[in-house]
């Protein structure tokens, strides 16, 4: 099963998954490169999640103890290289170039001061702390990288430090011979052209590195260089000369036999390359597992820095059997909360408990509904990928799969109507999964009679599948039409139209996120909807004469429900028993739609 059937793009989309990511700041190449290829764990790795979860626990904790470590470790990564071309190269027998060979050098250095880091070397003062049972670093064993300290040695040779690398005589006498030779050689031609260059010294001219030298026509240096015999013309103008040294017999002897050695040169360092090249090749297969072990460490380090900013919990994994699927308090969907604090508005934490089975949330506009369902998803995907869970507390069950349905700001009428279909359509085709469906006010723009008999026929569709489900809905009386949990936002339920006047009059800023109240409750499934939509449009500016004619609209439609459906009104309390009648129900839990 793949990623993209856990979380499809859409559902992706609407949890702000990436933007979570976006969150965990890897420091190395290949730390982006492994939380780019993170996976969830599935039904079945139960074991191995919760071995990531403690994982993840351990280090956000000593972090906060040893503060820093991580800083320092953080440093190390960045300076890592993705070398695996080189090391793959090396095992199929090409010959590195010094280059790559002190690239090799680096990361061997680099992993062992990781490796030791990981035995966690602790300061004097920290020593007493450890010797009453602080669980330092044992939870890094499996991501320790081996690196190989004889390779490092052989690549070290002729006391080179870690941060330099050169093919040294050490390698070779040969090529301590050559290279001797070549100095001497150099020396002996560098003598000819101090020669030359003292002659031109009276005149305040020298040689440049090509041996040549430009002079102006008729004057003494032009003289000068015309009348020694180590120069030559090369070419002339108008107003200037050029000479080039002339070589003496020697020199060009000299000069022919650097050329020949530094040829040799070059072929012998090739051999010594060659040889270094097969020794790293002999241990390639070593250094792609530890680069891979510092990827999972980079995210683990990331993972749990992060955590640490949310001050992240150990999500409980529920057991199959458990009648409670998810359990959340003080719960909180990061992306959101960070941009919210950026802002200086804070996120108001949610809690709420699902069964197994179908939910139905009710509240007004902008009471929290669709922030409740985002938060529910994303907590789930976060702990089933081995994330710390950004809530006081958090227990879930294992999905095969989430699926998030809501519509998007470009979608409108029948184009939104259809993708809902469609998703939901997709959803159901994998009814033997155990899937965790969050749907947000769906059939919104239908009209009321056949949207409120969409959810009803899905509700209690949903209620017979293995997972859970959880639908947001401003239709009157579902919870009451189909027995589920009903759970309800309170909104702006505790004040009136005319305290809702009052704070208008007495002003200030941002009268509507102050009066409104981002608590869920359980509620019975009979509880009304609640009525919120005039106060919210009051506070948001609608004009007063608007409002009173809305709320005398809305007692009509109260006194008289059956009369003015067509008004657009959802069903009434009244009508509930009728609807009832018409979904034919045997019981709570299970139930066929008669259309």
């Amino acid at each position: 099963m793949s990623e993209s059937f856990f979380l499809d793009l859409e559902t992706r989309a609407s949890l702000e998954w990436d933007e979570f990511l976006g969150l965990v700041k890897t420091h190395s190449s290949i730390g982006r490169e492994v939380k780019g290829r993170i996976q969830p764990y599935r039904i079945g790795q139960e074991k191995e999640l919760r071995a990531e979860l403690r994982r993840t626990k351990a280090m956000a904790s000593f972090l906060l103890d040893h503060p820093s470590w991580g800083a320092e470790q953080a440093a190390l990564l960045h300076d890592i290289k993705d070398i695996r071309r080189s090391l793959h190269q090396a095992r199929e027998g090409f010959v590195l170039t010094t280059v790559e060979l002190f690239e090799c050098k680096r990361l061997l250095h680099l992993l062992g001061r990781l490796r030791k880091a990981m035995y966690l070397p602790l300061d004097p003062q920290e020593c007493s702390r450890a010797a009453v049972g602080h669980p330092g670093l044992a939870f890094l064993t499996s991501l320790r990288p081996r690196g190989s300290t004889a390779l490092l040695r052989l690549l070290s040779c002729g006391g080179q430090s870690p941060q330099t690398f050169s093919l040294t005589e050490a390698y070779s006498p040969i090529l301590g011979k050559l290279r001797r030779r070549k100095e001497e050689l150099d020396r002996r031609l560098s003598a000819e052209r101090a020669v030359a260059n003292e002659l031109l010294r009276p005149d305040g001219l020298r040689l440049g590195r090509d041996e040549e030298i430009t002079v102006q026509r008729g004057s003494s240096g032009a003289s000068r260089c015309q009348e020694a015999g180590c120069f030559i013309l090369r070419s002339e103008n108008a107003h200037a000369l050029v000479f080039r040294l002339r070589p003496s017999p020697k020199a060009l002897k000299w000069t022919e036999e650097l050329e020949v050695l530094v040829i040799a040169e070059e072929r012998e360092g090739k051999t010594i390359r060659a040889k270094l090249s097969k020794a790293i090749g002999e241990q390639a297969e070593g250094l792609l597992e530890d680069l891979e072990r510092m990827g999972r460490f980079d995210l683990l380090l990331a993972k749990s820095q992060l955590a640490n900013s949310y001050r992240g919990v150990l999500p409980h994994l529920l057991p199959a059997s458990s009648t409670v699927v998810f359990r959340l308090e003080e719960g909180r969907h990061w992306p959101m909360s960070v941009r919210m604090m950026e802002s200086g508005v804070p996120f108001h934490p949610l809690s709420i408990e699902l069964l197994k089975g179908s939910a139905l949330v009710s509240g007004a506009n902008m009471s929290g509904k669709t922030v409740l369902l985002k938060t529910i998803g994303l907590s789930c995907a976060m702990a089933q990928h081995g994330f710390l869970a950004p809530s006081r507390a958090m227990e879930w069950a294992l999905r095969d799969f989430l699926f998030f349905s809501t519509r998007r700001r470009e979608q409108d009428g029948l184009s939104a109507f259809a993708a809902e279909v469609a998703g939901i359509k997709r959803v159901l085709g994998h009814h033997r999964r155990v899937g965790l469906l969050l749907l947000d006010e769906l059939a919104r723009g239908t009209n009321p009679t056949e949207g409120f008999a969409i959810n009803a026929a899905l509700l209690l569709r949903t209620n017979q599948l293995p997972g859970s489900a959880l639908f947001t809905s401003h239709f009157e009386g579902l919870a009451q039409a189909t027995g589920v949990m009903h759970w309800q936002m309170a909104g702006l339920g505790e004040i009136s139209l005319e305290q809702v006047r009052a704070l208008i009059r007495q002003g200030g800023e941002a009268i509507l996120s102050r009066v409104m109240q981002y608590r869920l409750e359980r509620v019975e499934p009979e509880r009304r909807v609640p009525h919120d939509a005039l106060k919210i449009a009051l506070l948001l500016g609608l004009e007063e004469e608007v409002i009173e004619l809305a709320r005398r609209f809305t007692q009509t439609l109260q006194q008289s429900p059956p009369e003015l459906e067509h008004l657009g009104k959802s069903p009434a309390p009244a009508a509930v028993t009728r609807k009832q009648k018409m979904l034919q129900l045997d019981s709570p839990r299970q139930g066929v739609l008669l259309l």
